[in-house]
Formats: C-alpha cells, sequence, structure tokens
C-alpha cells in the first residue's frame, strides 16, 4: 500500500463507472449493427 493520502478505490470506482457506461453505450451501437446485418453462420 503505497500513499494513504490518495484515494484509490474512490478514483477505481470512478474508473469503472465510466468503462462500464462507455461498455454499454459501444455495446448498444454494436448489437445494433449486428441485428442489421443478416445472420452468416
Amino acid at each position: 500500500m503505497g500513499k494513504a493520502d490518495f484515494d484509490g478505490e474512490e478514483f477505481a470506482g470512478g474508473l469503472l463507472l465510466v468503462i462500464v457506461i462507455a461498455l454499454l453505450i459501444y455495446g448498444s451501437t454494436d448489437i445494433k449493427t449486428l441485428t442489421a446485418a443478416p445472420a452468416s453462420d
């Protein structure tokens, strides 16, 4: 455990929140393009 005055937990939580939101937005657009494209099995 390095610096005690640096709130790493709060930083990690905020960063995780940003990543999750970005993935949700990116994932939803990804799903739209996947459903728009014909199924190529």
